[in-house]
């Protein structure tokens, strides 16, 4: 491995005031970003069951730290996450809307919106147009764990695609 580091390293010196990269050098370099970016997919699995066990056990400072460790290799900021609607199956069949701006919208709680907001834990915070408060957390696999805070019920929301 610390040869095709040199090599890697001398070629980009050798070429680093030419404009255009020479054809074994892009090669190199894209072989290097699949392998760092399968590498980072493992990664960040591996973190989120950490974040999980954190959590369990109640250690929310030490979840927190795994989270900030999440974010620096996650493929998109968390400003860039927040800023999207996404759509989801809630468990009963229903649909869950979290718009960009903050507001939840669910086909079951007739013309009223909700609120969410992402926690420093990764997990959401969601209050239900019905007056429900929910907090969601999620698997490595990317459901939703939906839990009502006074304790009435559980589901599962699933990314629509």
């Amino acid at each position: 491995m610390k040869p095709l580091i040199l090599l890697l390293l001398s070629t980009m010196a050798l070429f680093a005031v030419e404009d255009s990269l020479p054809p074994e050098l892009a090669r190199l370099q894209e072989l290097r970003a699949r392998e760092v970016e399968k590498i980072n997919k493992v990664y960040l699995k591996e973190l989120m069951v950490l974040k999980t066990k954190f959590m369990k056990k109640g250690d929310l400072d030490g979840a927190n730290r795994i989270n900030q460790e999440i974010k620096k290799y996650s493929p998109e900021s968390s400003e860039e996450a927040e800023l999207k609607t996404t759509r989801w199956n809630w468990g009963s069949g229903s649909e869950l809307v979290l718009r960009g701006d903050g507001i939840a919208q669910h086909t079951g709680w007739r013309n009223s919106n909700g609120k969410w907001k992402r926690l420093a834990d990764g997990s959401i915070h969601l209050e239900g147009g019905n007056g429900v408060i929910f907090k969601i957390t999620f698997t490595s696999e990317r459901i939703g764990q939906v839990e009502s805070i006074n304790g009435s019920g559980k589901t599962t929301i699933t990314l629509k695609k």
